[in-house]
């Protein structure tokens, strides 16, 4: 082989050994009908070969094999554009305006895949990547007419019904207290009070007519499940729960005068009525709110 160079380093490795050869060397062999380029770039270690090219003899000098300079250690190097996994394939130079004019073409729709995430297209227009939490404001409200009137005792609740659709929040807590003494059997009727271990055999049915009448008449403010959430919240911790709604005043929590000092309106805070007589202890209110109606998973 000869070596052609033009001043540079001494090659300390083979064939070049004792002469001086430049940062990147070309050398040309010869075999019987090809002629093979070779060039060799400097690095740290000595030189290493870089590119190969065998050319036919008579052959004017046109290459019969492509170049594979530039190419990296585990292949040849990808072409321009593409990306490490694929890609797609850089468009000819004569189909330059055509591949603008389609891309142009579909801009509208290349768009929709921008912001795609991993595990597929991207989500609608509006939807965020994180689930969206309902505000109370969209809640549908259940029409009091459209309560089923449920008992599994035979107990009427057409009356508080229509106290409640009426907004007559004095009246109708009163019939509340009625019915569940008629719902709890015989013994609560004859003493015309509920004892706490009566609560339990008080049916389902009864106890979710209840709670639904008075949720669908303030829109999901009031009702026994509304205040058995409140109840959790604050830890099932009594005074906390009597405060947050309002049951108690003052700096040492006194509990408000019945009924005077109740709020029978609308805007009552949340979970204020229906109430429950708690001056003897708070045993009967936690049956209800511990009822299988209310509790059960």
């Amino acid at each position: 082989m000869q070596a052609l160079q033009s001043g540079g380093v001494r090659l300390n490795t083979s064939p070049f050994v004792g002469r001086r050869v430049p940062h990147r060397t070309t050398c040309m062999g010869y075999g019987s009908s090809t002629k093979t380029i070779s060039t060799y770039q400097r690095t740290h270690s000595g030189y290493s070969r870089v590119c190969v090219r065998a050319e036919g003899e008579g052959s004017s000098g046109s290459s019969s094999s492509s170049s594979v300079s530039g190419s990296s250690l585990l292949g040849g190097a990808p072409r321009s554009g593409s990306s490490l996994l694929g890609g797609t394939p850089t468009p000819s130079s004569t189909n330059t305006k055509d591949a603008k004019s389609d891309s142009n073409k579909q801009s509208g729709s290349s768009s929709n895949a921008s912001g795609s995430s991993l595990l597929g297209a991207a989500p609608p227009a509006g939807l965020g990547g994180m689930p969206s939490r309902t505000s109370s404001s969209s809640v549908s409200k259940v029409d009091i007419k459209d309560v089923e009137l449920k008992s599994g005792v035979g107990v009427d609740y057409t009356a508080l019904r229509d106290l409640l659709a009426e907004q007559k929040w004095r009246e109708a807590e009163d019939e509340t207290r009625a019915k569940l003494i008629e719902a709890a059997g015989p013994g609560a009727q004859e003493r015309n009070w509920v004892y706490w271990s009566e609560v339990r055999k008080i049916p389902v049915e009864d106890m979710t007519t209840l709670d639904a009448l008075w949720s669908a008449a303030s829109n999901g403010k009031f009702g026994y499940k509304v205040q058995r959430q409140m109840w959790i919240q604050n830890r099932r911790q009594w005074i906390r729960f009597f405060r947050a709604i309002d049951w108690v005043q003052g700096e040492n929590d006194v509990y408000r005068k019945w009924p005077q000092e109740f709020k029978y309106e609308a805007d009552a805070p949340k979970g204020h009525l229906p109430l429950t007589n708690a001056l003897r202890g708070t045993r009967l209110f936690e049956a209800i709110l511990e009822h299988p109606a209310f509790s059960a998973k």
